[in-house]
This record gives C-alpha cells, structure tokens and sequence, in this order.
C-alpha cells in the first residue's frame, strides 16, 4: 500500500472571477490550480513579518518579488548605461 499523502479531495465553490485569477496566476506561475490554490491557504497561515501573528497578504508577499526583480531591472540598467559610456569613449578614442 502506498503510505503518500494525496491529500483529500473537497468540492469549493467559489466565483467564476476568482477562479479566472487563480487559473491566470497558476498558469503564471507554471503550476496546477490545486498546487496554486493550496500554497496560497497555506502562505495564509504563515506568520507576518515581526512576528506578530498576523497572516501575510499575498499581495505584500508578492510585492516582495517585484521589489527583486526591480533591484534586478536598475542592476542591469546600470551596466547598459555604463555600457554605453564605454563604447562612447572607445568610439572618441578610435576618431582622434
């Protein structure tokens, strides 16, 4: 017999709007709805940031993503730019 845990199944009703949202972020997010939906219940139990007991909003935790990928953008920007000035004075340099 196999001792894995599959899990229970549970009929949800739920909007069609919502379900649409969670169908687009899991297909975002290359997983299944039932992998999407429950990571969400379970980040909902997770403590907050401090400590204090309170959920986390996805919302705040996905914020916390694009706040990387941001930091990430502005790093490779910088490089572009830096990037540019350098071919410039190469550019200055191959004229004289």
């Amino acid at each position: 017999m196999d001792n894995r845990d599959s899990g229970t199944q549970h009929k949800l009703r739920m909007p069609s709007e919502l379900k649409q949202k969670l169908i687009d972020s899991a297909s975002k997010n290359n997983r299944s709805l039932n992998a999407e939906i429950s990571l969400r219940l379970d980040d909902s139990f997770k403590e907050s940031v401090g400590g204090i007991g309170a959920n986390v909003p996805p919302a705040l935790m996905s914020m916390t993503h694009y706040e990387n990928l941001f930091e990430a953008l502005n790093r490779v920007v910088q490089a572009l730019t830096k990037t540019e000035l350098e071919l410039s004075e190469l550019k200055k340099a191959i004229n004289k």
